[in-house]
């Protein structure tokens, strides 16, 4: 009644509406959040680091941002063999993960781009900017099997469910080393 179509930013969220009462009809889309290709790109040449440098990120102090997650990263992972860093707004106050204020877009480009995976710890997010941030800048991402996700990661991008699936994954992911091709989403 209120709108000819609805645009929603996963096949999760549509789900999710459906199941608190939207009609489905044939007036909707799925439109994945996209990048400024600008400002958000990869580097035209990358070698893995040593130690491997990890990045996390996230404006917001919400509890489904991943904090738990990174809490136990903190206090599990092998810090000899890798460097953290969280970008944003935390909570939390780590003992081995180095904590940055936020910054502004471009300047969040160049830390991705100077680090060698993202990790995505977020909870039930439509649609989830950090991940299709880190992607653009040519990061492999580990993301937590939940929300719209799934539907954002590409062919190196490793999901995981349990503490020990993320300390595996981002030892694969690291073994693998980068990707190298810019992200589909970008505008």
């Amino acid at each position: 009644h209120f709108a000819d179509v609805v645009v929603f930013q996963s096949a999760w969220s549509k789900e999710q509406s459906i199941t608190l009462g939207f009609r489905q009809n044939n007036n909707h889309i799925i439109v994945h959040n996209a990048v400024d290709p600008q400002i958000f790109f990869p580097p035209a040449h990358k070698e893995m680091h040593t130690p491997i440098r990890i990045l996390l990120s996230s404006w917001s102090t919400n509890t489904k941002k991943g904090f738990a997650w990174y809490s136990f990263l903190d206090t599990h992972l092998d810090f000899k063999k890798y460097r953290v860093t969280f970008i944003g707004n935390s909570p939390v106050r780590f003992q081995n993960i180095r904590i940055q204020e936020p910054l502004p877009s471009a300047e969040l480009a160049e830390a991705l781009r100077s680090h060698d995976l993202f990790v995505s710890a977020v909870q039930d997010d439509a649609c989830s900017n950090t991940i299709v941030e880190a992607q653009a800048c040519g990061l492999p991402v580990i993301a937590l099997a939940s929300g719209g996700n799934p539907e954002l990661l590409q062919k190196d991008d490793v999901l995981f469910h349990t503490n020990e699936e993320l300390l595996a994954a981002i030892e694969r992911v690291a073994a693998q080393g980068q990707r190298t091709q810019p992200s589909a989403n970008t505008l």
